[in-house]
């Protein structure tokens, strides 16, 4: 899936897009007046179950706050920021 934007203020206008998205396992391209990204999916704000997302988001802080030797950080983190993504894109505008 490819998802390409104009941009000319990218730190401004991406987060505020009428076309949110919550890409995941991706690419990105910065250029000056366009972003592209290559995602392997990309959610729309409807597309987002909240609750899934928050209870996920609680599941990992939990993990976090628990020191085991078995717990697997890296994926541990990356489910925490993808939940924090999602949860951050469902509030979007679609």
């Amino acid at each position: 899936m490819a998802i390409s934007e104009s941009c000319p203020d990218m730190l401004r206008s991406l987060p505020n897009s009428e076309s949110a998205k919550s890409p995941a396992w991706g690419f990105a391209e910065v250029l000056p007046d366009k972003v592209t990204i290559l995602a392997e999916t990309a959610e729309r704000p409807t597309e987002i179950d909240v609750a899934r997302a928050q209870k996920a988001k609680a599941q990992a802080e939990q993990i976090l706050k628990t020191p085991d030797a078995n717990t697997d950080y890296p994926r541990t983190l990356d489910a925490l920021a993808r939940a924090e993504n999602r949860i951050g894109v469902a509030g979007k505008p679609e």
